[in-house]
């Protein structure tokens, strides 16, 4: 059965408005765009784990080295151990 002309324009407007909100909520190049305070907290939380990451490099350089390498930050923050993780003596 096709699709009577109102539908399919319906359909259309429909997709072209989807394309535009995504195209809205996305940067240049494909990431999230995020709002003034969202971008201000991934900042300062970016900030923070780099003056820890430096603190403990002072006392303890290999765990730091380790950080650099396991912590991602950005829009999230995370941490991704090597598999199988690392026994450490404390």
């Amino acid at each position: 059965m096709a699709e009577s002309d109102p539908e399919r324009s319906l359909r259309e407007s429909d997709l072209t408005k989807m394309r535009k909100a995504l195209a809205g909520a996305v940067g240049k190049r494909g990431s999230r765009k995020l709002d003034k305070r969202s971008d201000n907290a991934r900042t300062s939380v970016k900030h923070s784990v780099e003056r820890a990451k430096e603190h403990i490099r002072k006392a303890i350089p290999e765990l730091a080295s380790h950080l650099d390498t396991q912590c991602e930050t950005g829009t999230t923050c995370m941490y991704k151990p090597t598999n199988p993780p690392i026994s450490w003596e404390t």
